[in-house]
């Protein structure tokens, strides 16, 4: 396959793996379509100070038998890898779909390497807590500015920071100031609730420029998105915006999916002594008891499943 190294795999002489020149011409072939691929790729993190720098050697033509080419670097003041692919790369796309489906199949990917190494711990001990559920790293494959960070048992707390566009607030530049203020101030996460006008722009310049994970709440976005009254929307609209925010690279997306049509009768039943307090799930009762349907990210759960598997997103039960 493309990006597999015939080294590490034991293809060199003397080590019992038989090979032939057709066998090394057409792996220096991968190696250099490889190159050639990766010397396109750009990423720049300005809070991280993390530069990708190409190699010319990389995508030049083919160098003769047993000469060697350089590496490919990625220079940061925190980490140095060698990987010619980059975080949703190739090799990704064809051994694993999720950080935690390759944990369970025993890889190691390279935001594992990273976390474990800001988490200081073996990288074996980070991948087993990922298999087991205790660990997230959210990391869409589609977020190309990340500098992963990981979520749960035995790591450091992360600091969270909610902003976003509303009614009172429409200045998208005024907020990318306070995202960068919150990342050079040590934030490892962006919660983006922009409840006001067109917020897939800048949806997308967080995901293109932000390295901080990148959170969102699909139902805030789904009646400006479709800019129609609450009661005409579907279930289908509700999970096309969940997918729509996958596709746009967001990391992990807050699903409201505990209020069901039996809670919404207990409600009814019994008083409160307050009202729902959760705009998002305000939103999803709203919608359940005007078109007496049941909630649609509790009813199509396993489908939303499906769209977080395809985009690598992390879900935050609500």
């Amino acid at each position: 396959p493309l990006g597999w190294d015939p080294a590490a795999a034991g293809s060199r002489a003397g080590d019992g793996m038989a090979c032939n020149s057709n066998d090394r011409r057409q792996w220096r072939k991968q190696e250099v379509a490889v190159g050639a691929a990766a010397s396109r790729m750009r990423v720049l993190l300005n809070a991280r100070s993390i530069r990708w720098v190409p190699q010319p050697e990389l995508v030049s033509e083919e160098k003769a038998p047993g000469t060697q080419a350089a590496p490919y670097h990625c220079m940061t003041s925190t980490l140095l890898f060698r990987d010619k692919l980059s975080f949703g790369g190739t090799q990704r796309m064809q051994t694993y779909t999720t950080q935690m489906d390759a944990a369970r199949k025993g890889i190691i990917t390279p935001e594992m390497k990273i976390v474990a190494q800001k988490e200081k711990m073996t990288e074996e001990e980070l991948r087993e807590l990922v298999a087991c559920g205790k660990v997230v790293i959210p990391a869409n494959k589609n977020h190309k500015s990340l500098n992963p960070e990981g979520v749960g048992s035995m790591l450091r707390t992360k600091i969270n920071v909610n902003l976003g566009v509303s009614r009172d607030c429409k200045d998208y530049d005024v907020e990318m100031k306070k995202v960068m203020a919150a990342v050079d101030l040590g934030a490892e996460s962006i919660m983006d609730l922009s409840s006001h006008g067109n917020t897939q722009p800048f949806r997308q310049k967080l995901t293109s420029e932000c390295p901080a994970m990148i959170g969102t709440v699909p139902v805030y976005d789904s009646v400006i998105h479709y800019q129609r009254d609450l009661n005409t929307l579907t279930a289908k609209d509700f999970l096309d915006v969940v997918e729509l925010h996958a596709k746009d690279g967001v990391d992990f997306v807050t699903l409201h999916c505990g209020i069901t049509r039996k809670t919404i009768d207990q409600i009814k039943k019994h008083k409160r002594k307050m009202n729902i307090v959760s705009r998002g799930g305000s939103l999803v009762f709203a919608w359940m008891s005007m078109t007496g349907e049941e909630n649609p990210f509790y009813e199509f759960y396993d489908e939303i499943l499906d769209i977080c598997e395809k985009y690598d997103v992390t879900i935050s039960l609500g």
